[in-house]
């Protein structure tokens, strides 16, 4: 077998094990749609951390500490809002990707751009739910305290389970349920953290219980709910 007939048969998928390629996946000449992404990604990621005037050590220094600190959040995060953003959207296209792998089990363009229009639709509507329920209340210093902390919250995770989401891809059977039941755990104590930092806010700020379990069900608890009914087909 000559170089050629080598590459052309690397190329469909016969050498996969030669090749970081997906077990089936669209290609780009050479390259693999998933591995093309992963590329891209943590160039992304490169390009944040250097061009990102600190914001990456911030969030993740807010997220990891649990404390206020309003001088970090005024000098690296509020008045940084393109690199929080991009913070975002990086975190949200490794959340697509591992929705996608649940739904498709590959990697499918389509779908990503849907469950990530889903998540960030979801961010905003929370943002202008928390908005709306400070001016209503005239509750505008928790309703900021709980978007900034929403913004960390959410552009964390996925930046911090990026690997293990891309290595959902190209993993064997066994080692793809052992990397999703990893990703479960951290999942849930995420949720916990994050559900217990909403508390603590609302407590401190002497919010009742009643308004503290409505916040929970209403801003927490929907959005998985209506994720869960796209994912089996019964949102309609």
């Amino acid at each position: 077998m000559n170089a050629v007939d080598s590459l052309v048969r690397s190329a469909r998928g016969e050498y996969i094990e030669a090749l970081p390629v997906a077990r089936e996946e669209l290609y780009i000449g050479m390259i693999s749609g998933t591995l093309l992404c992963v590329v891209a990604y943590f160039a992304l990621l490169v390009m944040l951390q250097l061009w990102g005037r600190g914001i990456l050590t911030a969030i993740f220094s807010l997220f990891f500490q649990g404390k206020d600190s309003e001088q970090l959040t005024v000098k690296k995060i509020a008045s940084n809002p393109f690199s929080l953003f991009h913070a975002l959207f990086l975190s949200f296209c490794s959340l697509a990707l591992l929705v996608v792998f649940l739904a498709v089990g590959e990697l499918s363009p389509p779908d990503l751009l849907l469950y990530l229009c889903f998540l960030f639709m979801a961010h905003f509507l929370l943002l202008g739910l928390v908005a709306i329920l400070g001016w209503m209340f005239r509750a505008r210093e928790i309703a900021r305290e709980v978007s900034i902390h929403l913004w960390i919250y959410n552009a964390v995770p996925g930046i911090l389970l990026s690997p293990a989401i891309f290595s959902l891809y190209y993993a064997p059977p066994p080692l793809d349920e052992a990397l999703l039941f990893l990703i479960a755990i951290l999942f849930s104590l995420y949720a916990i953290s994050r559900w217990t930092r909403w508390m603590k806010i609302l407590f401190k700020r002497g919010v009742s219980t009643f308004y503290l379990i409505l916040y929970l069900c209403a801003l927490e608890i929907l959005p998985l709910l209506v994720l869960y009914k796209i994912l089996t087909g019964d949102f309609l």
